[in-house]
């Protein structure tokens, strides 16, 4: 079984993304809403978790693919949920939305729902700090909006040269020698 974890920030692509997909599909949204009777609901945090989990678990049971199309940046959070996701016995792979901030702004802005701005560029820092990494993860993808690529974990810390290029330039590298899926 395959369950995908989407990671990018607010407005990058991810629910788009995620609802092509052939399998189940799982957020946090949808689990507030059950739970709290509103997706912009973010009370009973405990609650929510366990209904994703519950959710997840039934995935698993009926040997379903999954995706989990949250913003899944907090280095922590994805840990946890990928050592559960294994337990279940799903490999586990990231698909990471390199989308630039100024999009995700003005996407945001137009959008019905809009996250805080200030919420928006702390999760895009975050992001760019402690990215997803292949080891973490089994397969980690880049998704720039026109095509999606595996980064190849060439020895020399998470991407090799590429974390030194993302900090540098606060965006996702395109340079690095990535095979297409």
């Amino acid at each position: 079984m395959r369950a995908v974890m989407t990671v990018g920030v607010p407005r990058s692509g991810k629910s788009t993304w995620a609802s092509g997909f052939e399998g189940v599909e799982v957020n946090l949204d949808q689990c507030r809403e059950i739970v709290n009777g509103s997706e912009e609901d973010h009370s009973n945090v405990e609650d929510v978790i366990s209904t994703r989990d519950s959710l997840v678990e039934e995935a698993a049971m009926v040997g379903s693919d999954i995706v989990i199309s949250d913003t899944n940046i907090a280095p922590g959070f994805r840990t946890e949920l990928v050592q559960r996701l294994r337990q279940l016995g799903y490999s586990v792979d990231a698909v990471v939305f390199d989308v630039p901030l100024e999009v995700c702004l003005e996407r945001n802005a137009a959008s019905a729902r809009v996250v805080p701005e200030d919420v928006v560029v702390r999760m895009y820092q975050t992001l760019l700090s402690d990215p997803p990494t292949v080891g973490e993860f089994d397969r980690v993808f880049v998704n720039n909006g026109d095509r999606e690529f595996e980064l190849e974990d060439r020895g020399i810390g998470p991407y090799g040269s590429v974390l030194e290029s993302m900090l540098a330039e606060a965006s996702w590298p395109q340079e690095v020698i990535l095979s297409s899926d």
